[in-house]
């Protein structure tokens, strides 16, 4: 073998070698994958990680220990969808004498945050249970893909798992996951009601309140008052309706807990609520 056919074959190693790397480097997701986790109507003071007497969020807390804990995190609404067009444009409802959000629809005119990383090569997918954030409002902008069906929080977090587990492509993942579970009506399984049931919160200062009056017509406005929507027959002490918000967090955090036995490394993972409860 003379020397040039062995700069040749030397040559053609370091080739193949970058090739490799460079394949390799290719099939290897340049950012991080990016999970966000929002729960409707979830209070921050009925988490364990913000000071909870109850043990309403054990996966959470155990998220939050791991992780970096906001204690100043505002709403810009009290209605999903005026909060969820602030979460997704980072903007306030009303812009230079437009809107973010009008007429229940989201604005086109701003870029959301699932445009801006499909911009960083993000493969993008949102899913749901709350119809009004349907297709057709405008928060389906910049999702790949957008899947919003009155499934029940069981079968929706087996298809995000589905998902995660078939998903072959090379680009990083940004997926969005809507739980429903703490909005009222409050109907939590009994399996979990009985875990806050009669406990030291169930009997400490309860009130006996009265169904809102047929004068306020909004059927989630209270003054005072059980909401119509909340309301279940002979029921009006408040600490049972306390109990069943309660054990509907308890319920939604479990299956948060089984999505995240499913998601893998290199992935920042990030948990929030679009708005609280008045209770």
């Amino acid at each position: 073998m003379n020397k040039n056919y062995k700069i040749i074959v030397i040559l053609s190693g370091f080739l193949i070698t970058i090739i490799l790397g460079l394949i390799l480097r290719l099939q290897r997701p340049l950012h991080p994958n990016i999970i966000l986790i929002t729960v409707d109507a979830l209070r921050a003071d009925h988490l364990g990680c913000y000071g909870y007497q109850r043990n309403t969020s054990p996966t959470i807390d155990k998220l939050a220990k791991a992780g970096i804990v906001f204690l100043n995190c505002f709403a810009t609404g009290s209605d999903t969808v005026y909060s969820f067009a602030s979460i997704f444009t980072g903007k306030y409802l009303g812009i230079d004498k437009g809107y973010v959000f009008l007429d229940n629809i989201l604005d086109k005119r701003f870029t959301t945050l699932a445009e801006y990383l499909k911009d960083f090569s993000y493969y993008t997918a949102g899913f749901f249970i709350n119809p009004v954030l349907k297709v057709g409002k405008g928060f389906e902008q910049g999702f790949d893909y957008y899947s919003g069906d009155w499934i029940g929080t069981p079968k929706m977090t087996a298809r995000v798992i589905d998902f995660l587990n078939n998903y072959r492509g090379n680009k990083p993942l940004f997926i969005w996951i809507h739980y429903i579970d703490p909005h009222a009506p409050y109907l939590p399984p009994e399996d979990y009601f009985k875990i806050f049931d009669n406990d030291k919160l169930y009997k400490k200062d309860d009130k006996i309140l009265e169904l809102a009056p047929e004068y306020i017509s909004n059927i989630f406005t209270s003054r005072g008052y059980i909401p119509k929507i909340v309301f279940q027959k002979n029921k009006y002490n408040l600490n049972y309706y306390i109990a069943c918000y309660d054990a509907e967090i308890r319920y939604t955090d479990f299956y948060i807990g089984e999505l995240l036995k499913n998601i893998k490394d290199n992935t920042l993972i990030i948990l929030s609520a679009d708005h609280g409860e008045s209770l």
